[in-house]
């Protein structure tokens, strides 16, 4: 009888342990990785603030709200990349949420302040990236 009880208060600990390491695995994954104030494109870092100072803020609706925002398109030819088009982009959020995109959808884009994200009007809102943390050029 007493191995039973022995056996039962193993798998409780056991049980118990699994638990407080799922829960600690998932409150880690919660943790915003990177520098929220920055974006790196290109493997250029570029300051949120600095991006809608330094480059050209132009208005758009996108599903039937109004932004303000640069052209991604822009900030990705400041980094120097020579044929744009023959490159895939993967838009990486600080959750680590992506998505990869076409050149011809990336010159749809735009970077809105609100949020940290980045706009696609012509895409639907599953291609829109908050708390963007990196725009990676991607050999296609």
């Amino acid at each position: 009888m007493t191995d039973v009880k022995r056996l039962n208060t193993i798998l409780g600990i056991f049980a118990i342990l699994i638990l407080l390491l799922s829960f600690s695995a998932f409150a880690y994954s919660l943790v915003p990785k990177g520098d929220a104030s920055l974006v790196v494109v290109n493997e250029v870092d570029y300051n949120w603030d600095a991006i809608f100072t330094d480059f050209e803020t132009v208005s758009f609706t996108a599903s039937g709200d109004d932004f303000h925002g640069v052209l991604v398109s822009s900030i990705i030819l400041d980094t120097g990349l020579d044929n744009p088009e023959a490159y895939t982009y993967k838009f990486v959020g600080l959750d680590g949420y992506q998505k990869d995109l076409s050149w011809n959808d990336v010159q749809n884009g735009y970077l809105v302040e609100d949020e940290h994200k980045v706009v696609f009007p012509s895409q639907t809102r599953s291609f829109w990236v908050k708390d963007l943390a990196s725009i990676e050029v991607v050999v296609s």
